[in-house]
């Protein structure tokens, strides 16, 4: 769930969408500042193939606690009407932000971004640029879901934790700010996908779901585990996990969709096909990787003294289809084909 796996996905394949700018969060300096990086593409035709994607960038750092570099990165852009504002920048740490809510606020809800735009005469361009917000499932109530899983109109928005608060009020802010029709928050969750390469916007060191199932399951297979030691995966807890270029490729058909004068809703679910235990996906990893599944071991999230998590966020994707006509792939598809690029 860090948006830096949106950017990276996002930055090979945005370059068609010309005057494109997009906001992320980079590790932060031994200061503890936060730092993003305020990129944008410009007069590109084609996507790139890493590692050419970082040289077809122009990247500006800015403060998020203070705003600190907004108004000379948008500046600097000059005179182009900017075609869509892609914010995925976020403290997506759970502990992080129950440990300093105020501060994940500052970060994750885009006031100061907002306002920069608005001074850059972005909300007044004829038309505005779609503004589409990352947001997270964890937005939703973790009890009460019904079969098919949350969707947009009914979902009942209760966010147990610090970090989906600031989720939250971020689409809020987005929604109360933005002209009606180009703005779109989209609501993932947890987002699995390759790692990015290494490259000047290096993300942040925390390792994604993905690898560590991958490692995980790896390491109980070599030892020929019995189920009886190592990593335990929770059995009671449910996402819709989606793999990141599915949703770095939701943005570009929401982009093109608002560019044919298309009214989006203000909100989509963008999730995988199933909704699924971490169990279930440390299985299917352990399938792909030829480890016998019987190796994952199972928990209960209800002994856990993390961070509160909602039990039950599956979501219903039937909007996203209609809207978009966009199809997510299978976990099975997202494995194998994001967890092996790493070793091609």
């Amino acid at each position: 769930d860090g948006g830096w796996q949106v950017r990276e996905e996002e930055g090979s394949e945005c370059f068609r969408l010309s005057r494109s700018l997009a906001l992320n969060l980079t590790p932060p300096p031994p200061q503890h500042t936060q730092v993003a990086l305020l990129y944008h593409a410009a007069d590109a035709t084609s996507p790139p193939a890493w590692p050419d994607a970082a040289g077809r960038l122009t990247t500006h750092p800015v403060d998020l606690d203070s705003g600190e570099g907004l108004d000379d990165a948008l500046a600097a852009i000059g005179g182009r009407a900017i075609a869509a504002v892609i914010n995925a920048a976020a403290l997506s740490s759970p502990a992080a932000c129950e440990a300093d809510p105020d501060g994940a606020a500052r970060i994750n809800v885009p006031s100061l971004l907002l306002a920069a735009l608005g001074r850059a005469g972005a909300m007044t361009a004829s038309p505005p640029p779609l503004f589409i917000q990352v947001s997270t499932d964890q937005v939703y109530a973790g009890e009460g879901a019904p079969a098919g899983g949350w969707a947009e109109g009914g979902g009942v928005v209760a966010p147990v934790n610090a970090y989906a608060r600031t989720k939250a009020a971020a689409e809020a802010a987005v929604a109360g700010a933005w002209p009606s029709g180009r703005h779109l928050s989209l609501r993932c969750s947890v987002m699995v996908g390759a790692l990015p390469p290494a490259w000047p916007l290096s993300p942040p060191g925390r390792v994604p779901f993905l690898q560590f199932a991958a490692a995980a399951v790896r390491e109980a297979g070599t030892a020929g585990d019995d189920a009886q030691t190592g990593t335990a995966f929770f059995a009671d807890e449910w996402r819709s996990f989606v793999g990141v270029r599915d949703v770095a490729r939701v943005c570009l058909q929401a982009v093109d969709a608002a560019a044919a004068g298309k009214k989006l809703p203000p909100v989509l679910n963008v999730g995988g096909p199933a909704r699924l235990s971490r169990a279930d996906l440390a299985r299917s990893v352990a399938v792909a990787l030829g480890v016998p599944p019987s190796v994952v071991r199972e928990a209960s999230a209800g002994g856990s003294t993390r961070v509160p998590s909602p039990a039950d966020i599956g979501m219903d994707v039937g909007l996203l289809r209609r809207e978009l006509g966009f199809e997510p792939r299978p976990l099975e598809a997202v494995i194998r084909e994001e967890l092996f690029v790493e070793e091609k």
